[in-house]
């Protein structure tokens, strides 16, 4: 196998897989990434300090659920719930 051809493999197919480039990939798992650790700090705070982020996780779970399926839906057709 080329290095071209494992270049494009393991930084390439995948992003192209989905109909996007390899930042606007990066810049996606970053963004929601991020937003998946702190949910998770909320969620741990509100286990610790029940009064604290009520609804915080639940609400950012559907949130990113959405925003996921999606992508998911656009990339791949429609995902069965």
């Amino acid at each position: 196998m080329s290095t071209e051809n494992i270049f494009y493999k393991l930084f390439l197919s995948h992003p192209h897989e989905g109909g996007e480039g390899y930042f606007p990939h990066l810049l996606f798992t970053l963004k929601y990434g991020g937003l998946i650790i702190l949910t998770g700090f909320a969620l741990v705070l509100h286990g610790l300090i029940p009064k604290l982020h009520q609804t915080t996780a639940s609400r950012q779970i559907f949130h990113l659920y959405n925003i996921f399926k999606a992508r998911w839906d656009k990339a791949h057709g429609q995902l069965s719930s």
